[in-house]
């Protein structure tokens, strides 16, 4: 089964969060479990192993496990404050990397801007990739 996860950047607080995602039962991603968060100055050194574990986490679950429950109010203000890019593994452990751009009610994904990389791609492709990916989310 494919693993997904969701890093965030917070542009006002020049931070990342990385999401761990499950697959509901019904058969719709959700969020499971609490970010990650991780200061822009360490993101080189600590935004793999972060998004590794939470790629590791991705399960199965009935419901969201102390998933962010946010009124509208406070995910508007989020979603107006953070980009969005989502990481995949597939079954063959090839990694997908898709920034989203802000939409109306959530994000939408910019699947033309997807890189794929081999379940080989070293650490520092990883990072490249994401840092890629967050500067194209704004276009």
């Amino acid at each position: 089964m494919p693993s997904y996860a969701t890093v965030y950047r917070n542009r006002a607080a020049d931070e990342f969060s990385v999401q761990p995602l499950g697959l509901h039962v019904d058969g719709y991603i959700i969020e499971a479990g609490k970010p990650t968060r991780i200061a822009a100055s360490r993101f080189d050194d600590l935004i793999v192993p972060a998004v590794e574990a939470a790629l590791g986490s991705f399960k199965i679950q009935s419901e969201p496990s102390d998933a962010r429950l946010l009124s509208d109010e406070e995910y508007d203000r989020f979603r107006k404050d953070n980009d969005s890019v989502t990481v995949l593994r597939t079954d063959k452990g090839r990694y997908e990397v898709v920034p989203s751009k802000r939409v109306s009610g959530g994000y939408r994904s910019l699947e033309a801007k997807r890189v794929s990389l081999s379940r080989k791609a070293s650490a520092r492709e990883l990072v490249k990739a994401l840092k890629t990916a967050f500067e194209q989310c704004g276009e």
